[in-house]
């Protein structure tokens, strides 16, 4: 098994900070164990339960790695009547070039990648200022590993932005090498920053992460998926649908008939749950919500929410513990999940975090 299996297994490993004076600091760090049974039954919210007023970085490993999610994304960064939902980044990890075809340089590629990315946030609803590419080419190239110099500019960049809440790939989406390690890289540099957090004082942080289907794992595990989003309005999948498009250079790959599939598929199985829980009576009637997804109509996104915690434990260590959110939210949670919004500034590219291209 390897590290980051074992880590997601329940282990403890160490995270580790800087206090105020430069010295090491670390702290253990216990995950919450992937893939088990038996399986949650997720719960089914509509648009209104999205989270608000949170600091949220969108990492994808290559520009086209959030095309199951398109809907909510937009709706994460839609305007209200009292200001924005949440301050949403998306980063581009790495930038993929290699599944461009024709006679293009590495750099050509790598354009045609950045354009289409552009063009899709926008659809999407977000602004140029948005979007960052962050630049792993050393990680993505050499395939061996993290490479220490995109580590390091990830704990600069997760330091200075300060994020309440990260967007990731699924444990289990090992088909391709950034995509583990672009995942890998992230949840590093966040312990990290909670730990040396935690060692200057900042003992309340916390950080949702919230895992997310790719195209190699299209679907997640049912034990990891726990928050299931039911359009009220089905033109939202449309939306996703139609910036999706936006990715003229994978087409041939045939990822627009494998969306609506994933969609058409999770609806049925959680209209499945749905029916199966309400037969079991009242003792499980707390799991669920009062939205039962039409099978033959209902468009949605899943994904599956931990929150990581700092903890002081007597007479040891300090840990940082993941949990699984429930749902229904209790009271303390949901204001931690719809936040009021405080207006922080971090720069874009701090620290030279961002590798900005024209």
């Amino acid at each position: 098994m390897g590290a980051a299996q074992e880590r997601d297994a329940g282990l403890e490993h160490a995270a580790v900070g800087r206090d105020r004076v430069g010295r090491a600091w670390e702290v253990q760090v216990r995950w919450v164990r992937r893939n088990r049974p038996i399986a949650p039954v997720p719960y089914i919210h509509t648009e209104a339960g999205l989270p608000t007023g949170q600091k949220i970085l969108v990492f994808l490993p290559h520009s086209d790695d959030g095309r199951y999610i398109g809907g909510s994304l937009a709706l994460l960064n839609k305007a209200k009547e009292d200001g924005s939902r949440n301050d949403v980044r998306i980063i581009v990890v790495a930038s993929g070039y290699r599944s461009v075809g024709g006679a293009l340089s590495k750099e050509e590629k790598a354009a045609v990648r950045q354009r289409e990315a552009r063009d899709w946030v926008e659809r999407l609803g977000y602004r140029p200022a948005q979007l960052l590419f962050f630049g792993a080419e050393e990680t993505y190239e050499a395939r061996r590993g993290i490479l220490r110099q995109d580590q390091e500019r990830m704990d600069a960049f997760i330091e200075a932005e300060e994020p309440t809440m990260v967007l990731v790939p699924h444990i289990a989406d090992t088909a391709q090498h950034i995509n583990y390690y672009a995942r890998k890289m992230v949840i590093a540099a966040v312990t990290r920053w909670l730990a040396g957090e935690s060692a200057r004082g900042h003992v309340t942080r916390e950080v949702f992460v919230v895992e997310y289907p790719t195209n190699h794992v299209p679907i997640l595990p049912p034990s990891d998926k726990n928050f299931i989003v039911a359009f009220t309005d089905p033109r939202l999948a449309d939306v996703k649908h139609e910036a999706n498009k936006a990715h003229k250079s994978q087409e041939a790959k045939g990822f627009d008939v494998m969306e609506k599939f994933i969609e058409a598929i999770d609806a049925l199985r959680e209209s499945d749950d749905v029916f199966q829980i309400s037969r079991a009576g009242r003792r499980f009637a707390r799991f669920l919500s009062d939205v039962t997804p039409n099978p033959r109509r209902a468009r949605g996104e899943h994904f599956g929410v931990t929150q990581l915690q700092y903890h002081e434990r007597q007479g040891s260590a300090p840990v940082l513990v993941e949990r699984r959110l429930k749902f229904p939210l209790t009271e303390k949670d949901s204001a931690r999940w719809h936040r009021q919004r405080t207006d922080r500034g971090a720069s874009l590219a701090a620290g030279g975090a961002t590798r900005q291209s024209g």
